[in-house]
């Protein structure tokens, strides 16, 4: 039987016309001269057209297009960085909200406070923040959107100190379904400010962050530790104390990676299978190589590249490495893990086994300052992670997207029996839509239903790690 193709939904000129009365950015349809750049998000597999595109410049276009959205019955997706795995900043035949040129961020450094627009990236971000010697825990991938990474928790370099993202958000400037601009903090709407930090973007779109910031930099310890994949069983041992044991001042990632063909790294280790232990010490210098010796001497890397450098390159270090780059193709598994036992550490080695050019297989430890915030204080209350496991499957060609599929399937098989309850919807692929509600306990669930059937009854923030309201 002969699949029907959906009828298209791209508006006419006068439709577009009577939008523009009222929206001044950029209306893009298809054909229209910079619809492809628009619509292009990074991981790959996602390809949709939308039927219209709608740049944003302001609060007052984010307005307008949400009555647009509502009105004309669309299911509107948001585009803040587009580098969500799941795809949901583009929707195929349907209407994006795009605020990539919503970028601006204002720093107060007298206060430590920070106003964000919904559009930045941490490169954004950090450029700003880092003039005054300031930040706040922000990813690992400068290109990460702003939005997003927040709206749903928020890891960073920082976490181990200063908490999630989420944890460091004052306030923030929303547009909810009803189009109307609301700003929201613990005093003003209490209840949507405490949905928003953990249920991501089912509540509107955020226009506006302010955040609380903290000392940092400009000069880090930063850099990582490479050692060859055959040791990698000592190394994550060691990794697995250290790492947990350590002052808060360290943020420590681990990931099994292939070498690029990078000036950075020798070319004899150019395409070869590493375990590298990546890391950022925000604190004195000198008490930074105290706290890194062990791990620096306990076997001989392959290659150490630990050294002082500026904040914003640490947050640019792996931007560039595996599954960094905009437009390869992506496909997650994830999962918190209280302990790291042996048998744990020897299914994460054994799902790392078949990794090849861009997958990375990653270790981090995120013991620390989350874990001790109050679980009902905000939305985000699976805190008890120690690790954060997550396989990012990396690919270019469209054609091998079938054993790669199945290469990230069968290492979230492994892993599966070791993880730990909860889920962090950042990482969550469109496959795992069940684990959705993994991420919040019963009572929190109950909650955000109430709050997303307050706000946004018709549920036309569906476009996310969706949470339906109650009907």
């Amino acid at each position: 039987m002969t699949k029907t193709a959906p009828e298209s939904r791209v508006p006419d000129d006068d439709t577009v016309a009577e939008l523009r009365r009222r929206f001044r950015g950029p209306i893009l349809r298809p054909n229209d001269e910079g619809y492809d750049d628009a619509r292009a998000i990074w991981n790959a597999m996602h390809d949709a057209r939308p039927a219209l595109i709608l740049r944003a410049t302001g609060t007052a276009d984010v307005c307008a297009a949400v009555d647009f959205a509502r009105e004309g019955g669309w299911s509107p997706s948001v585009r803040g960085g587009a580098h969500g795995v799941t795809g949901h900043a583009v929707g195929e035949n349907d209407l994006m909200i795009d605020l990539s040129l919503m970028k601006a961020v204002r720093v107060d450094a007298e206060r430590r406070v920070a106003h964000v627009q919904g559009g930045a990236t941490w490169g954004d971000f950090d450029h700003e923040a880092q003039l005054y010697g300031l930040a706040v825990p922000g990813g690992a991938v400068s290109e990460t959107g702003v939005a997003g990474l927040t709206l749903g928790g928020g890891y960073g370099w920082l976490t181990r100190k200063h908490g999630l993202t989420l944890d460091n958000l004052r306030s923030v400037d929303i547009v909810c379904a009803d189009g109307r601009p609301r700003t929201v903090s613990e005093s003003a709407e209490p209840d949507l400010f405490w949905a928003i930090r953990g249920g991501g973007g089912n509540f509107g779109v955020v226009t506006s962050f302010e955040f609380q910031l903290h000392p940092v930099g400009p000069t880090v310890l930063g850099g990582a530790v490479l050692w060859p994949f055959e040791k990698a069983g000592e190394v994550v041992r060691f990794y697995r104390d250290f790492g947990v044991n350590s002052p808060r001042e360290l943020g420590i990632n681990s990931a099994v990676v292939t070498v690029p063909d990078n000036p950075l790294f020798p070319a004899e280790l150019h395409g070869s299978k590493v375990y590298a232990v990546f890391l950022c010490w925000n604190g004195p210098l000198d008490e930074g190589e105290r706290v890194l010796e062990p791990l620096r001497r306990f076997a001989e890397p392959a290659l150490d590249l630990i050294q002082p450098l500026p904040y914003t390159a640490q947050q640019q270090m792996v931007d560039q490495l595996g599954s960094g780059p905009f437009g390869s193709r992506q496909y997650w598994k994830t999962g918190y893990l209280d302990e790291l036992d042996d048998a744990a550490i020897d299914a994460f080695l054994a799902s790392a086994e078949r990794a090849t050019g861009g997958t990375q297989c990653e270790l981090n430890t995120i013991a620390g300052a989350p874990n001790e915030v109050d679980p009902e204080s905000t939305a985000f209350t699976k805190r008890t992670g120690r690790w954060n496991h997550v396989h990012i499957q990396c690919w270019d060609d469209a054609a091998d997207d079938e054993s790669n599929l199945a290469d990230a399937r069968r290492a979230g098989e492994l892993m599966a029996p070791h993880y730990a309850d909860g889920a962090y919807v950042n990482f969550l692929d469109n496959e795992e839509a069940e684990k959705i509600r993994q991420a919040y306990d019963e009572k929190t669930w109950t909650r955000l239903r109430e709050t997303k059937t307050m706000y946004d009854p018709a549920n036309l923030f569906r476009r996310n790690q969706n949470v339906p309201p109650i009907t």
